[in-house]
């Protein structure tokens, strides 16, 4: 037998030896019989190690999976702005655009800065002005007096009202209606509001109101209540990296086989003028987070599901193969790179009604390096010529 084989069979039989006396009894078989006792013993032991760390880890959290709205939460470093007159408690930090089921407390970034914005200040009632699962599992965590759950459609009212059965109180609701009726939820105040990429959403259900959506949302915000806004930066139309260009093919590819559907797209708006349209509306600001992206193969292939499943509604069937032809490709492709690839940026905007004395905000008060990719490219046509 080898030196390091000896040393390893010694050192176990004195193991068993010294824990459970049965060296003298190993003196008197032979040297085959001493491995496999001594393998047997190390089999064991590991075997026990193993359900104890188990058993540890599921005792004390350590195997907890973060669940998130589209993403999973990975900590970066805080960056802190305060300018005159202004609260700007920025966070930056990044997560990954990934395939989720529901939100648990402590794992998503943009929840977990609104929980932390907000405070010892009391939830009360609560509004989630375009809601969904994501954002009404977050609310569902709120210690709130009540509250109001708003969709656009009655199908997804109806999958809602079953996903969440047993958790909605008598004075809840999950209600259908559309923010351009100016009689919807009228007169009716909330603590809180929260508009979880509200804006993005609007042109599927309220073409062209992005600019009022605010203002129409104002008067539900009472004086001293809050305005809690999530969003991401448009994507751009060309990036020099792999991932970048294929993100950007896959999002146009799903956008126009929506609209070939007859349906309309969602349409993200840039956080300058997100600020430009609170402020018009009779908000102040008092906070602004940005979350570098990072985007999953798990999302991006979720985003070339949704372009295929339009493509029963395309009327022309030469057009509808082609688009499928294209898909198979582009699915190719998107299999064939690395990701956990960091691209874009989602925000958070903090916001509160005025009281009179507050000046016009400015995006560079909160971030001086603020840029938004697709307010400074250059012209993309022609197109060969990038």
């Amino acid at each position: 037998m080898s030196l390091p084989g000896q040393a390893y069979l010694t050192s176990t039989l004195e193991f068993l030896n010294n824990y459970f006396g049965v060296h003298g009894h190993i003196n008197q078989i032979g040297l085959l019989p001493k491995i496999a006792i001594a393998l047997f013993a190390s089999t064991f032991i590991a075997t026990g190690f193993a359900i104890f760390g188990m058993i540890h880890r599921t005792v004390f959290g350590k195997v907890r999976k973060p669940n998130v709205h589209r993403s999973q939460a990975q900590a970066s470093a805080t960056i802190n702005y305060q300018p005159k007159d202004r609260l700007s408690d920025q966070l930056k930090s990044s997560w990954c655009k990934k395939i989720a089921d529901k939100i648990t407390g402590g794992c998503c970034p943009i929840f977990d800065y609104i929980t932390t914005t907000h405070g010892d200040r009391p939830f009360g009632d609560v509004l989630d002005a375009g809601t969904g699962n994501h954002s009404l599992e977050w609310v569902l965590g709120c210690k709130t007096d009540r509250w109001v759950a708003v969709t656009g459609d009655e199908k997804r009212k109806n999958q809602m009202k079953d996903t969440f059965k047993g958790q909605i109180r008598d004075q809840d609701e999950i209600v259908v209606g559309n923010w351009k009726n100016n009689k919807f939820m009228k007169d009716q105040q909330f603590d809180v509001v929260l508009a979880d990429y509200l804006v993005g959403s609007i042109d599927a259900f309220a073409p062209y109101f992005q600019d009022k959506i605010f203002e129409r949302l104002r008067s539900h915000v009472k004086q001293d209540g809050r305005l809690y806004v999530t969003g991401a930066e448009p994507i751009p139309d060309y990036s020099d990296d792999v991932q970048g260009q294929l993100v950007i093919e896959v999002c146009k590819t799903r956008d126009a086989c929506i609209l070939l559907a007859g349906e309309r797209p969602y349409r993200e708006f840039p956080l300058d003028l997100m600020l430009k349209y609170l402020a018009r509306s009779g908000f102040s600001i008092d906070g602004v987070a940005f979350f570098e992206t990072t985007y999953e193969l798990g999302y991006v292939e979720n985003q070339i599901r949704v372009a295929d499943s339009k493509l029963h509604k395309v009327r022309n069937e030469d057009l509808a193969a082609s688009l499928r032809q294209h898909i198979k490709e582009l699915k190719n492709r998107v299999r064939s790179v690395t990701w956990g690839f960091t691209f874009g940026s989602d925000y958070v905007i903090v916001a509160s009604p005025t009281r009179g004395t507050e000046k016009q905000v400015d995006i560079k008060d909160f971030k001086p390096d603020y840029t938004s990719p697709v307010q400074i490219q250059e012209a993309i046509y022609p197109l060969d010529e990038k």
